[in-house]
């Protein structure tokens, strides 16, 4: 077995010993996968091209899941600062896993929510734009530009 990792010699000794019995690595690895099937279950798209299947299902489930974990999610944007960090991008990626993580989504938009000087403004940014009626209003644009 490989391990790669990034950290002090300390936590890489910890976690060689953790991981030293096969055993264990195996029973991490079913554990691992039965995660990942959780979640791959929750919703199935089915095209006509299998590649599709597989990009939807199963790499943007991944990618979307992984940038809900480790999005920078607060935006200076939306705060009065102008070094955004990602506040869009990080309610996108919470829109794509409500069935997969749904309390990590809900997490991710109550966060977005207590950092905007403007809830209503970030609701009509997320959820307007999934039924293509958003529009920005004179006043609000002075919140983005």
């Amino acid at each position: 077995m490989i391990m790669l990792g990034e950290g002090n010699r300390e936590e890489g000794r910890r976690i060689r010993v953790k991981y030293s019995d096969l055993k264990r690595v195996d029973a991490v690895y079913t554990d691992l996968a039965a995660y990942w099937k959780q979640k791959y279950d929750a919703l199935q798209i089915k095209t006509p091209n299998e590649g599709m299947n597989t990009l939807i299902n199963t790499w943007t489930l991944y990618q979307s899941e992984i940038n809900v974990m480790f999005s920078r999610f607060a935006s200076f944007i939306e705060v009065g600062g102008r070094v955004g960090l990602g506040y869009r991008d990080t309610a996108q990626d919470a829109m794509t896993i409500p069935h997969s993580n749904p309390d990590k989504c809900r997490e991710r938009i109550e966060q977005l929510l207590k950092v905007s000087r403007t809830p209503l403004l970030f609701w009509r940014m997320v959820v307007c734009r999934i039924f293509g009626t958003f529009k920005l209003s004179q006043s609000e644009k002075q919140f983005l530009f």
